[in-house]
This record gives structure tokens, C-alpha cells and sequence, in this order.
């Protein structure tokens, strides 16, 4: 079996927050480091432009995995000089060490020296004249990286032992979204890889004057590295010398000390190190020369010790204000150190201890901390603001350089190891009556188990302002467990993670949807308002266009203007009738001829009001301007007819027209209006389909030519569907979604237009989308270009019915021209929640329906805590339809029902049918630790393990006695619900031999395991276990012979039982394993994705034969409607990750692209290491390695790199295809078995890949079909006819097909593009 593993959504969990100028020259944008991810963020409105009109702040630009795991990352600013060209010499052909030993970059030398030592790197060493251990180093520069935009680039240490120099790349800073990237700019090989403590690339440091740079590992060493004065933005190559230091003890802290001058010879570098030997703790600090870059001096200048009494240092602080001055903070105390007062021993330095609030006994413990903004003004305080993990925020302040003031602000959440400033901004006070305006520093924090957020904290001392929480950014983690559960039958599912951390535990809902953030928020309500429309409207005599908004309820209208994202209600001056219920609104454009001499035609919109009685044009909204009315009694004086439906038709091709239905109580009429404006009318010719929907559950399909609507056929709903209607299937709107945008006609409401363009020789698709009043929506796929009119409803109609809610279905596209160009493809359907539905551009007869998540209503997060969640050993039954924050629950068992000695470890449920009827039970694993002090001896860390079971049954009798109703809360407000299930215990098991972390219920009994042995229980007793021992923390069976295994070093691996092996011993064979930066949680079978995407026949053209259920019979289940479910499982930081299944011939395609991908420009997208480190990591602790065929498995596919070749340009696309590894080992392969084991990679692998991908697809595209026409028929050809010699055939082939591989790259790389987007979509 293949797999395709992919990161649906990275970890929220926020290491490092970076804040800087890396993607244009003021600073604009923030890193998130989230250990083995970076996620930029760009600032959409700077806060130092004094603007709060939005609420988004910070918006999210890309993310990318690292590859690996960053243990710390800063940002470096660089002095770029004027001369950034190629042939800049102050940055290249430096000496990079202290013993003259140059960096020589010849390539060739390189390829041999990897083979020894390490790949890409040229590795030589030297020693410090002030050190006495060797220094191994090794440098590989990026030629030809891409231009350094900003003015700073993104230094991290890795577990690969490097140091590593980013810059973020795009085509264009306005489409980062697509195309931005972090790039890696420069390598510096330190260390080996290794947990060991004295390995380097643990711990980073910068100067503030960007001087040097100093690396540490967690004890014993650290190195210093001298950067060059001027840098080049085009050849980065910042490194002009290097020294090591070797200070026995643990490094806890490390910060450069600022300095009075920015001259190289003083640089100011402080420790905090704690001496296992003699249990002291010292602050240290060295003096560093670096006026010769061949020759660093460092030198200590002295150790402070600190008293052993004295508490622990948390934080070292270098002071930006005071030169060579720094706060050592410790958990009680702050004080104030000089260079002088370490230089001479001086124990008497200024403290301050750390203020509490009143009643409080312990003093906050403190984790992160940023200085104040730089002001132009020279006379502001200096302070520094100071987060504590449970959620205490301080504002330490210096009225001098030897006095430390505290304020104590308003209580945040629980601040992470994470903090920056972002600026500063001009805050209005709502609450004040005079409504002045303040000036608020803008704070960026990382939650502790807690979401990170965006506040404003105003500047003024001793305020008593609220800070103002300008933006929230999710926070998942910690994640320990996760459960996936649907929400709606049928439909898509969520997953539900629980959070153990912290006072209070939280639960939270992640599901699938369309982001959305909020622009403006009335502070007015809309009661009873029940239709909106967003268009167009005229607000000057000068033709200007200005955005509406138009609300209606069954007593009046608003219309609200809508400017700078903020709405002003414009509802008396426009002149509507604001009395009366408006049934649709909008606006025409109409054809006018210029006064003047030329006679130009000229566009002119008009507004357009429909109501009962009356329409209304106006030609500028602000001055009220009517310029013409129409009423039914216009039409007819006999009998009093009024209006109940209405739609306005657009079109750049016939004249703009609105649409009537009219009724006198008994009959109802269509009634077409012109529109006549200045005794002009232009081009009579209008072509046609109208739609109308009726309450007989049918279609009436008309056509218009000219003037008269002619009926062409009824259709009945239940014909279409070909099924029996209830009372609800009644058609409440229509719409069409074109799947190209150069349609020309467009409409959507309850009456609906469809295209005619028999002219057209192009064929396009549309669907024809019907809502009904029961939340039921049928697509329609129309042609047409191929099919009569009248002929568009046929029986052939391919045809989609999809339920998306209980209530009737509204359709709303947009009334903007502009965006009515543009977004055609894209309708938004409102049934009990607001839902997006687009055209697949990647498979022309499929649609695309996801929810779109709105803040305050629905949202791809809901957190509700548990109160007293930090009692031991408690089982609450919560209910999840609680809209509260505060969870309803019921305590099922209490700690009374445990031992002293207990701890629950894991809980699953068990359903075991008998005579016709399903048992529910609640599985307990439960750890018991060894506290028994009789023995002289006492054993510390045994554990033993005992196996719970509890019978779980419903008491209420209107459902069925043990399978839990899905609508169990019969209150919203109290618990009633609740107290219909009771656990009653029937069965435990003791003393086995370690705890029970993994329960997984299994075809034959319940599997779980104890301590190294996995155990098999039955029903029936008699029957034996079967033994085997994994390093598995959560397991699941996805049929009777695969089983997957969650590692508790982070990745996955799957086994399968062979039925075979009768000895028992090696019965369990491994399928697939991958390592994962990140410990996988619950691995199940299942998909966030809507279930109709999930359908084979559903799939892409390109991938719907590759992409193969992991169950082989799964398509054949009728309770799973054909669906591909792939492995889906969250992670500890807040993640998801899914693995699908797919063919040898897919898997053999996409790993010749991943190989290239990993040596494409010398590891372009390995942030953190080479090929080689990524094989390390892809293959990870979890092994998978071939004894018989001496080699590592590869059966996986890593689609986080992957997705990184659609952010490439067409160009460095097709330079991939073309990219020679024929003589590098391919991934996988164990380099020791080289001699006899390597395979090698070579065009003409790729090209058989690539023919036999192309020979096994069924429904490839029309560029795949061109491409199988090319590429196959030039094999058959060149492998016709006779040939004697066998070896020179093959080196013909090898050669024919290395020209057709250089010929069509350009369609190749098309052809995977649209494979991985595919892929994106569906995987």
C-alpha cells in the first residue's frame, strides 16, 4: 500500500513571534515560528498609521513546514549596501575562520567531499585563539537566490545542527497568498544531529547592531560569528569570522548587551550559567574584539554569582535605553546589573521585588517579554511590558538606569514564551462622553493553552482603561485527545479536541469552511430584517458608482451606504420607500447618447427599488433624485394587481430588463419591463431563458425573443429527481452558476435567466442550481451550447441533490459589475447556515459546496471550558449543543469510584451486537503507581494497569435502551437530558504488568494494550491472546488485517496481520510508517471534507482512479454511499493530518517529482537541511527498514513539499521536470548498502512513470489526453523495428527519452501542476 500524507491544517501552537521588514522595506510583517512551521503575517493596517477602523490587524499570508524542527529562531537586521549587484566583492570570497583557511566554492570538490561527511557541505575546522576545542564548521551558500526584499531576513537553529539564514520571495508582495515562500539564503553546518546537551543549535542570540551572532547549546559551549558591516541583497554571504568558547555549566540565558557605540571592538555578550558541579548560578559576561575578523579576542570580563538562597533567574534582559546594562529577573525579584558591577563582584546592585496584586501570596512567574515602541521623542519612559503564564500582565518601568517601577495591568490570557510590540495607535474611547482619543501600544502575545491575541493597552500610567482585543488568533494547543463526530447525517463531520491544560479544560470544534473576518459590526439592530442585498447604486450627477446595502423587513427598509468598510445610513436622503417591504433591489445600466458633437454612447446606472405596489428609479442616491415610477395600476386599472416576485436582468450584450410576477389574488402574470430613459431606447434584440419555480413542486421554462415570453415546457420536480416529494419540495430560488466567466448574461433570484448563445462554438457548462423550501439543493449540469432549449431538463441531465439544512434555501450572488465579472463561478446559498458553492476549475462537471465559517455565528473553533476540571479522575457526560460558554455536563464517575493511586489514561466505547440488539461500553485504561513505603527498598516509577468496563444505557424510554439519541438535551437551559445515562461498572481486570494506554475495539474482542504486551478480551474468556509489543500510544483497525498506530515520537505506522504466519512470531507486518514532527492523536478513518467530495466518482479527472479507500469493500458499503475516507488523526499542537491511499502508478509519478522537488536549486524548500536531512526525516524513528532487501520503505508521499511546487512559476516549474538526478541515490535507500542496493533516478524513470500514469487514467483531461497522444505514441513508435544490439537500443531509448522529457516539459509540468491541485482539493 501507497500513501499521500498531507497537512490539512498546521499546529497553532506559537514558539517564537518575529517582527520585522522582511517583505518590504518598513516594517510590515510578523513570523509566527511554531517549531517545525512558519506562517507569515502581513500587517493590513500598520498601527503607527493611527487607523482602527479595521479589526484585522495582522492577516495570514502562507504558511510553510520547515522540515524539520526550529529550536530558536530571531530576526537579523542587515545593512544592505547601495550596490547589490552580483559582483558585489564585500560580500563573497570571504575568510571564514580565524586560522586563514578560506571557503573555496568549487562545486566538483564538494559532490566528493559529501560522500564522506555531509551532503552539499564543505567541512573543515580550526581552532579559536582564545579556545581550546576544535570548531566544526561548514558553509553552503546559495548562489542565484532570489533578491532580499526587506531590510531583515529570519535567523534559526534547527535539530539538524545548522544555522540557517530566510528571506521571504513572492512574484509580487500582493500575491503572497499563492506564490510567497520563505527561502533559505545561507547553511552553516555546526553540529552533528543529536539530543546530546553539548550539541550546538540550541540556543540563538543577536546583536543589536547586527555585529555577531552567538549559537549555544544547552551547556558547556557556545559560538560567536562576526557578520560583515555592509551585506549584499543578491548574494548573502553575511559571516566574516567565527570563534568558539568553551564555559562548563548549563546555559540558561543568553542576550547581547546593547553599547554606547557601534564599533566592533567592545561586543557585550551575557550568560546565565548554572554549574552542576558546585550547584552555582553565575551571570557571566564576555568582551568580544572584533576589529580583526581573522583574529576575535573574547574575553571574560567577570562572574557575578548569585547567592544560593537565591531564587531562580527567569529572564535576562538586556536594557535598550542603558547601554551594558541588563535585568536579571528571578521569580521573586528584578534587579539591575552594570558590565561594571560583574566586573568587579559587586552583590550590592539595585533590586526591586516583583509588586502582587493585593491578597495574592505567590508572585506571577514570568515568560515572556517585549520593550515599549521607539518613540522620536527622547523624553518618554522607558518600560517594558512582561506576560506570566497564568495570564498576569506587568509594566516593569525606568525612571533611571538604577530604579525599577511596577504597574500592574488587567489580567490576559496565559502568556507563551512568545511576545512583541507591533506599534503604536490612536484608540477612540467609546465609553467616554467626549469621545477623546488616546494613545494605546499595540501587543502581540502567544497563549499558553490559550489563544494567542492582538490587544491595545493604552500608554498613560495608572489608566484603568480595558485593554481592546483588536484580533484573536486560534489556538488549538495543547491537544491531548480528539474524536471525530458528525454533525449532520450525511453530511460533513467535525472533530471535537479536548485540552487537559491549565485550571479549567476546554473543548473545541474544528471544522471545514470559508474563512471570513469582520469589516464592521452596527451598533444599531435590525430586528425583524429578513432580506439584504448588496449592490450598486449612483451617488453623484458625475456617474459615480458607491456600494449599498439594502435591507428589508414586512414594515420597512434601510439603505445604508457603504465607504471606508464602515456603513452610514442614507436611508431619508436616498428618498426609497422606507415604509414598505422591498422585494428586490438593485440596479440597470442603460445606453445613452452624449449631448455633445461625437454622439459617444455612454453608460448610465440607475437604482432600482421593487415593492408591492410600486418601482422606483433613482439616479443618485444622496440627493434623493427620482427620475421614474412604475405601478401595476400602469399596467391595468380593471382589477388592482400587485407584485410578489421580482428579478432584474444584466447583460453586456441586450438591453438590462426587470421582470414581474403580478397577481389580482387569483391568476398570476409575467410582465417584462423596459427601460426607457431620456425618450431613448437602444437595441431592441433580447434573447433569453426565464425559470420560474411554482408551488406545484415544478419548473415553467419560457423563452423570450424580442418582446413576448413564450412557455417552452413544465418540468416536474419530481421527474428531475425521480423520487417522491414531500410537501416541503417546493421550489423557493434559482440561480445559475456559470463555470467560465465570459458568460454575458447573469441573474439569480426565485425567477432566474439562462444564457442563449447558439453562436458560441466554445463548449462551455453551467448549472442550473434549485433551492427548495425543505434545505434541498439540486444541481443541474446544463450544455448550452449542445443542447436545444427546451431540452435543457432532460432525462440525461446530470444531475446532484445534496441537503444543506432543514430550512427553505436562498441563494445571493453579487450585484457588483465588477465583481459579477469576476465571480461568476461563485454563489452563496443561506439555509440554517450560510454556505459557498463554486465551480471546480479543475473538474468542469463538479461543484464545490463548503460552509463559510462567520465570526459570531458559526466559526472553525468553538471553546466551551469545564469548571473544577483539575479533580483527579472524573468522567462528565458534556452536552455539545450548549451554545454557552460554560459547558452543561454531569459528573457520571466521581474520584470516589477510583483509588488513591488511579489515573485514567485512556477511554474509548465498545458497541458489541447480540440478538439483535447493541451493547454500549464505556472502556477504561486506567495506571496505578507503586506508593507503598513498607519495603525497605521502594520502587519508584512501577506502574500496573487495570481494564474498567462499564455498561452505558440510556434510562429514558422514549429512545432505545442503549444507543444514545442524538438530540439527548431536552432544555437549553437545564440538564434534564443529561440524567438519561447512567454507567453501571460489569467488569475489571488488575494487576497487569504496566499501565493501559491504548484501548481499540476490534472485529474479534476488545485489543489493548499493557505496558510492552498488546492483549486481546472477549466476550468469551477462553479464548487466548495474542502477544506482540509496539511503542503505540493510540491504535485504530481500518478492517480486519490493517491496523494503524499512532508513535509517541511523532509519525505513524501501519501493520498487517498475516494470516499465514502460524508461528506467531512475525505475524505483524508493517504496510507503511512515516516519521511527523508532531505526536499524532486518534488516528481514525474519516474526512473534514463534505461527503459528496468523498465519493469516487466525485473525484478529479485526473486523480479518480488513484485515489483507492483503505477498506478494501469500502465502496461497496451501503451505509458509507461509495465514499473514500482516508486516515485522518490531530496533533498535540493543534493540528490535522490526513493520509490517503493511492496506486503504485500515482505513488511511482509523485515520488520522481518529490525527489527532483528535494534537490531543485540545492534544497530550495528543505528550510532547515539537505536531501539528505529530509530522507532522516521523512523515515524518522519509526524505521520501516527492509532486512531482506537491505533498504528503507518508501510507500509515502510528503504532501506538505508537494503543494509547494504550485507556488513555483511556470518557468521554475518546468526547470524541475527538467532537473538531472540520474547520479544522486534516490530517497529511501540506505546509503551504507549503496554498492549493491542504490537505485537510480533517471529520465527515463520519470518518463515510464509518467506513460503509465497516463495509459492507467481513464478520464484524463483534454491537456492529459494530448499528452497521452504525444508521449505514447512516441514510445510504440521508437520501440518498433529490429535492432541486434540490445545495449545500444536502450542507451537510443535512454536518449530519445531524454530529449522528449527537455521537449514537452513545459506540458509535463502543466500536468502536475493540475494533478497536485487536485490533490490540494480532495486530499
Amino acid at each position: 500500500m501507497f500513501g499521500y500524507q498531507r497537512s490539512v491544517s498546521y499546529g497553532t501552537a506559537i514558539d517564537r513571534i518575529l517582527y520585522g521588514s522582511f517583505i518590504e522595506p518598513s516594517k510590515s510583517s510578523a513570523v509566527l515560528v511554531k517549531g517545525n512551521s512558519l506562517e507569515l503575517l502581513k500587517l493590513t493596517t500598520h498601527p503607527d498609521n493611527n487607523n482602527n477602523n479595521n479589526d484585522t490587524i495582522l492577516n495570514s499570508c502562507f504558511e510553510q513546514p520547515a522540515f524539520g524542527t526550529i529550536t530558536d529562531a530571531r530576526t537579523l537586521r542587515c545593512p544592505f549596501g547601495q550596490d547589490v549587484s552580483d559582483n558585489d566583492d564585500t560580500t563573497t570570497g570571504i575568510t571564514l575562520n580565524m586560522s586563514d583557511m578560506e571557503y573555496e566554492e568549487d562545486l566538483d570538490q564538494e559532490e566528493e567531499e559529501e560522500e564522506e561527511d555531509e551532503e552539499d557541505y564543505d567541512s573543515s575546522s580550526s581552532t579559536s585563539s582564545t579556545s581550546s576545542i576544535e570548531i566544526p564548521y561548514g558553509f553552503k551558500l546559495r548562489e542565484g537566490h532570489a533578491p532580499i526584499v526587506g531590510n531583515d531576513v529570519i535567523v534559526a537553529v534547527s535539530n539538524y545542527g545548522k544555522l540557517v539564514f530566510w528571506t521571504v520571495t513572492s512574484l509580487s508582495t500582493n500575491n503572497l497568498e499563492k506564490t510567497g515562500r520563505f527561502e533559505p539564503l545561507l547553511e552553516v553546518f555546526m553540529d552533528e544531529p543529536g539530543l546530546e546537551y553539548n550539541k550546538v543549535c540550541k540556543k540563538l542570540a543577536i546583536d543589536p547592531h547586527s555585529r555577531a551572532i552567538a549559537v549555544a547549546s544547552f551547556q558547556d559551549r557556545f559560538d560567536i560569528m562576526i557578520l560583515s558591516d555592509t551585506m549584499s541583497r543578491t548574494n548573502f554571504n553575511p559571516i566574516i569570522g567565527m570563534g568558539s568558547v568553551e564555559e562548563e555549566g548549563i546555559i540558561w540565558h543568553m542576550e547581547f548587551l546593547h553599547t554606547e557605540t557601534t564599533s566592533r571592538d567592545r561586543l557585550l555578550l551575557a550568560l546565565v550559567v548554572y554549574s552542576d558541579v558546585d550547584h552555582q548560578c553565575r551571570t557571566i559576561v564576555y568582551s568580544i574584539d572584533a576589529s580583526n575578523p581573522q583574529d576575535i579576542l573574547i574575553e571574560r570580563i567577570g562572574r557575578l554569582p548569585l547567592d544560593t538562597s537565591t531564587p531562580v533567574p527567569i529572564l535576562l534582559i538586556p536594557l535598550r535605553h542603558y547601554p551594558e546594562a541588563l535585568v536579571l529577573l528571578t521569580e521573586y525579584e528584578a534587579g539591575i546589573i552594570t558590565t561594571d558591577d560583574i566586573a568587579c563582584g559587586n552583590l550590592l546592585y539595585p533590586t526591586c521585588p516583583i509588586a502582587r496584586p493585593f491578597g495574592e501570596v505567590k508572585c506571577p512567574l514570568f515568560t515572556a517579554y517585549t520593550h515599549c515602541p521607539e518613540m522620536d521623542d527622547l523624553t518618554s519612559e522607558y518600560y517594558i511590558y512582561l506576560g506570566a503564564d497564568d495570564g498576569s500582565l506587568y509594566k516593569m518601568i525606568f525612571p533611571s538606569s538604577h530604579e525599577i517601577q511596577w504597574e500592574i495591568l488587567k489580567s490576559i490570557h496565559p502568556v507563551a514564551p512568545a511576545m512583541s510590540i507591533l506599534g503604536t495607535l490612536f484608540i477612540t474611547d467609546e465609553t467616554d462622553t467626549e469621545q477623546q482619543s488616546y494613545l494605546a501600544d499595540v501587543l502581540l502575545y502567544a497563549g499558553e493553552s490559550a489563544d494567542s491575541q492582538i490587544i491595545a493597552i493604552d500608554r498613560t500610567s495608572e489608566s484603568t482603561r480595558e485593554h481592546i482585543v483588536l484580533q484573536t488568533l486560534i489556538n488549538r494547543a495543547p491537544s491531548v485527545d480528539s474524536k471525530l463526530i458528525p454533525m449532520m447525517t450525511d453530511e460533513q463531520n467535525v472533530i471535537l479536541n479536548c485540552s487537559g491544560q491549565g485550571k479549567q479544560a476546554g473543548l473545541t470544534l474544528v471544522s471545514r469552511g470559508v474563512h471570513t473576518s469582520l469589516l464592521y459590526k452596527s451598533t444599531s439592530r435590525w430586528d425583524g430584517f429578513t432580506k439584504l442585498w448588496n449592490t450598486q447604486a449612483p451617488i453623484s450627477n458625475e456617474s459615480m458608482i458607491g456600494n449599498v446595502l439594502v435591507g428589508s423587513s414586512s414594515l420597512e427598509t434601510k439603505m445604508m451606504l457603504i465607504q471606508d468598510d464602515e456603513l452610514n445610513d442614507i436611508t431619508d436622503m436616498s428618498n426609497i420607500n422606507s415604509h414598505e417591504r422591498t422585494i428586490t433591489a438593485g440596479f440597470i445600466t442603460v445606453m445613452i447618447q452624449s449631448k455633445e458633437k461625437n454622439n459617444n454612447v455612454i453608460q448610465k446606472s440607475i437604482f432600482v427599488q421593487v415593492c408591492k405596489n410600486s418601482i422606483l428609479l433613482i439616479d443618485n442616491i444622496q440627493t434623493g433624485h427620482i427620475i421614474g415610477q412604475w405601478s401595476p395600476k400602469d399596467f391595468s386599472t380593471e382589477k388592482n394587481y400587485v407584485i410578489t416576485l421580482a428579478t432584474i436582468t444584466h447583460s453586456t450584450v441586450y438591453p438590462d430588463q426587470i421582470i414581474l410576477c403580478i397577481t389580482d389574488g387569483q391568476n398570476h402574470m409575467l410582465l417584462p419591463l423596459d427601460i426607457v430613459y431620456e425618450n431613448q431606447r437602444l437595441n431592441k434584440k433580447k434573447e433569453f431563458i426565464l425559470v420560474v419555480g411554482t408551488y406545484e413542486a415544478s419548473l415553467l421554462i419560457y423563452n423570450q425573443r424580442g418582446e413576448g415570453l413564450q412557455l417552452l415546457c413544465e418540468k416536474k420536480l419530481s421527474s428531475i429527481m425521480k423520487e417522491d416529494l414531500d410537501m416541503g419540495a417546493v421550489p423557493h430560488s434559482v440561480t445559475v452558476l456559470y463555470g467560465d466567466v465570459d458568460h454575458n448574461n447573469y441573474n439569480v433570484d426565485t425567477l432566474s435567466m439562462l444564457p442563449e448563445e447558439e453562436e458560441e462554438e466554445q463548449n462551455k457548462h453551467c448549472f442550473l442550481l434549485i433551492g427548495l423550501r425543505q434545505g434541498t439543493l439540486i444541481s443541474l449540469l446544463l450544455n448550452a451550447n449542445n443542447q436545444k432549449l427546451h431540452q435543457l431538463l432532460s432525462d440525461d441531465t446530470r444531475l446532484a441533490i445534496l441537503n444543506i439544512g432543514t430550512r427553505a434555501i436562498e441563494f445571493d450572488t453579487h450585484h457588483d459589475s465588477n465583481v459579477m465579472k469576476k465571480n461568476r463561478n461563485t454563489v452563496l446559498a443561506l439555509s440554517d447556515q450560510l454556505w459557498r458553492i463554486q465551480y471546480n476549475s479543475i473538474c468542469s462537471q463538479l461543484l464545490e459546496v463548503e460552509p463559510v465559517l462567520l465570526p459570531n455565528f458559526t466559526s472553525n473553533t468553538m471553546t466551551t471550558v469545564m469548571k473544577d476540571s483539575s479533580v483527579k479522575s472524573t468522567i462528565r457526560l458534556v452536552d455539545l449543543s450548549s451554545s454557552e460558554s460554560q459547558a452543561r455536563e454531569k459528573i457520571l464517575l466521581s474520584p470516589r469510584d477510583f483509588g488513591y493511586s488511579d489515573e485514567i489514561l485512556c477511554m474509548t466505547e465498545w458497541a458489541v451486537d447480540h440478538r439483535d440488539r447493541t451493547y454500549r461500553y464505556l472502556c477504561l485504561g486506567i495506571g496505578q503507581k507503586n506508593t507503598s513505603t513498607r519495603s525497605r527498598i521502594r520502587k519508584i516509577g512501577t506502574e500496573r494497569g487495570v481494564l474498567m468496563l462499564y455498561r452505558l444505557k440510556s434510562t429514558d424510554r422514549k429512545t432505545s435502551t442503549d444507543t444514545p439519541s442524538p438530540n439527548w438535551s431536552t432544555s437549553s437551559t437545564s440538564t434534564e437530558g443529561l440524567n438519561h445515562y447512567t454507567l453501571r461498572a460489569v467488569w475489571n481486570q488488575e494487576h497487569f504488568p504496566g499501565g493501559i494506554f491504548a484501548i481499540c475495539p476490534h472485529p474479534a474482542g476488545l485489543l489493548f494494550s499493557a505496558g510492552p504486551v498488546l492483549h486481546l478480551y472477549q466476550l468469551d474468556p477462553r479464548q487466548g491472546n495474542d502477544i506482540t509489543a509496539r511503542t503505540v500510544h493510540h491504535s485504530v483497525f481500518i478492517n480486519n488485517q490493517i491496523a494503524i498506530g499512532a508513535s509517541q515520537s511523532g509519525g505513524l505506522i501501519a501493520l498487517r496481520d498475516d494470516p499465514d504466519d502460524q508461528s506467531f512470531e512475525q505475524r505483524l507486518i508493517s504496510v507503511f510508517s512515516f516519521h511527523y514532527p508532531d505526536i499524532i492523536i486518534r488516528p481514525t478513518l474519516g474526512s473534514l471534507l463534505p461527503r459528496q467530495f468523498l465519493k469516487a466518482s466525485n473525484h478529479g479527472q485526473n486523480i479518480s482512479s488513484h485515489v483507492l479507500p483503505w477498506v478494501e469493500n469500502q465502496l461497496e458499503q451501503e451505509s458509507n454511499h461509495g465514499v473514500i475516507e482516508p486516515i485522518m488523526g490531530s496533533t498535540v499542537s493543534g493540528g490535522l493530518v490526513t493520509i490517503h491511499r493511492i496506486s503504485s502508478v500515482l505513488f511511482d509519478l509523485l515520488l520522481s517529482l518529490q525527489e527532483r522537488l528535494v534537490r531543485y536549486e540545492s534544497s530550495m524548500f528543505i528550510l532547515l537541511g539537505s536531501a539528505k536531512n529530509f530522507d532522516w526525516f521523512l523515515r524518522g524513528p519509526m524505521g520501516g527498514y527492509h532486512q531482506k532487501q537491505k533498504q528503507y520503505q518508501r510507500n509515502i508521499i510528503h504532501g506538505d513539499l508537494l503543494t509547494l511546487y504550485l507556488r513555483l512559476t511556470p518557468e521554475q516549474q518546468q526547470e524541475v521536470i527538467q532537473l538531472d538526478i540520474s547520479n544522486i541515490n534516490s530517497i529511501g535507500v540506505d546509503n551504507k548498502q549503496s554498492t549493491t542496493t542504490t537505485t537510480t533516478t533517471t529520465f527515463r524513470f520519470f518518463l515510464k512513470a509518467i506513460r503509465a500514469y497516463l495509459i492507467t487514467t481513464p478520464s484524463l483531461d483534454d491537456h492529459g489526453n494530448k499528452l497521452k497522444q504525444l508521449l505514447v505514441t512516441e514510445e510504440m513508435v521508437s520501440t518498433t523495428g529490429d535492432n541486434e544490439d540490445d545495449d545500444k537500443e536502450e542507451e537510443e531509448e535512454e536518449d530519445d527519452d531524454d530529449e522528449l522529457l527537455y521537449i514537452y516539459s513545459a506540458e509535463l509540468a502543466l500536468m502536475m501542476d493540475r494533478i497536485l491541485r487536485a490533490m490540494e482539493i480532495y486530499c
